[in-house]
């Protein structure tokens, strides 16, 4: 469990300069989702910290007027197969023409298929921080004729493994993950992997009165609410939720199930909604905007995520938005991804892929309010005291702190 460690930083060496390396490409979304809004949120706090940040895009039309940090969006041909290859040539130009005058102190790098930002840290002598948000080794098990994703798959994998290689600390999101990557690459320093959690924003996603939110997005106030929030891949389980729904709506009649997010299954389910004659029960509502998030979360009565068995390790960034907004929570009990929030009394956890059983608790959260505003206190509570990304900018700051007062020190000897 992360506990802030603020009081063994020292505010005054808070002056580091951080160049940040992101980069995605999803078909239909680009803009900032799921595990990828840490990186915006790390580079908001790094600043107001006293850094000075750089963060290193691509080239998807991102506001950058009014951030406290600099954003440089590197283009790319938005192409199969030339996106990852557009976007490393273009990088590698930049970083010639201008990387090389920047100041670096600390190169900090989200998982990706390039080591071009481990190659450029160790030119410039600064420290290399690499961010696993998920399960490298996961599409080992995954069989696929498809030889473009074969070769993309063992590039990715080859370059993580470079990368925990090259880098001074590397932070993963779970300790499960942390030691299947020992058991997985032995050359790989034990010492060196750090557990770092998504997080919240616990700032932007706060409480927020019900009814308000859902005047302002016009939802219907009478009606109850049960959501789930995510980029829409068939690992989320959502599926489930639909086969549900008319469980659920025997009990309460009058629910309204909203999907928020976008992705390559979103079709597949509203043709599923269809099939089961619930078209006008789900809202699929598309991409919303990372700042609005928050509203439509107050606004719903119970939230979802019903991951699904191979879902694997991951980042379970929307329970930590749901937890911090102060919203009941059921979840699928997935080990080295759910399993975190076992103790904390503010989430129902169920088997996975068991839709009577996720019926069963959103009806018991739905017809039971004072258990459901209990478990949301608590839920806030937990995520405001342990999983603040404050608390995780802070942590990677004394993280930075302590390497460099040891590189100083092997340097005086």
């Amino acid at each position: 469990m992360l506990h802030v460690i603020s009081n063994r930083m020292d505010p005054q060496k808070n002056n580091n300069n951080f160049l940040i390396f992101a980069y995605w490409h999803d078909k239909g979304w680009k803009q900032f989702v799921g595990a990828t809004v840490k990186i915006w949120d790390l580079a908001h706090n790094l600043a107001a910290l006293g850094n000075q940040v750089v963060l290193f895009l691509p080239k998807y039309h991102f506001k950058d007027e009014g951030l406290p940090f600099r954003i440089v969006q590197i283009p790319l041909l938005d192409l199969p197969f030339l996106r990852s290859i557009s976007f490393n040539i273009a990088l590698s130009a930049y970083l010639i023409w201008k990387g090389l005058r920047l100041k670096a102190d600390v190169v900090y790098v989200r998982r990706g298929i390039s080591i071009l930002p481990a190659l450029f840290a160790s030119i410039k002598k600064s420290l290399l921080i690499y961010e696993i948000n998920d399960d490298p080794y996961r599409k080992n098990n995954v069989q696929t004729t498809d030889f473009i994703s074969k070769i993309t798959d063992w590039l990715a994998l080859k370059t993580d493994e470079t990368t925990m290689r090259l880098s001074d600390r590397v932070f993963v999101i779970t300790g499960p993950l942390k030691e299947k990557i020992i058991q997985k690459n032995q050359k790989i320093s034990k010492e060196r992997l750090h557990i770092l959690p998504s997080g919240a924003n616990t700032d932007l996603f706060k409480p927020m009165e019900t009814a308000t939110c859902r005047k302002r997005l016009m939802l219907d106030p009478a009606k109850k609410y049960v959501c789930f929030v995510g980029t829409l891949l068939d690992h989320q389980g959502v599926h489930v939720l639909i086969e549900a729904a008319p469980l659920i709506l025997r009990s309460v009649p009058d629910v309204c199930f909203v999907i928020i997010g976008e992705g390559p299954m979103r079709k597949t389910w509203e043709r599923q909604t269809e099939s089961f004659l619930l078209t006008d029960k789900f809202l699929f509502t598309g991409q919303i905007a990372y700042d609005e998030m928050p509203v439509w979360i107050n606004a719903m009565d119970v939230c979802t995520a019903p991951f699904l068995k191979g879902a694997g390790l991951r980042s379970p960034v929307k329970i930590f938005d749901y937890m911090a907004c102060g919203k009941p929570v059921v979840a699928s009990r997935i080990a080295g991804t759910t399993d975190i929030f076992e103790d904390s009394d503010a989430i129902a956890l169920i088997e996975p892929e068991d839709s009577h059983a996720l019926a069963e608790s959103v009806v018991d959260l739905l017809m039971n309010k004072d258990k459901a505003d209990i478990m949301a206190r608590r839920g806030r509570t937990f995520v405001e005291k342990h999983y603040s990304r404050k608390g995780l900018a802070e942590q990677i700051l004394y993280e930075v702190q302590s390497l460099q007062s040891k590189k100083f020190s092997s340097k005086c000897q």
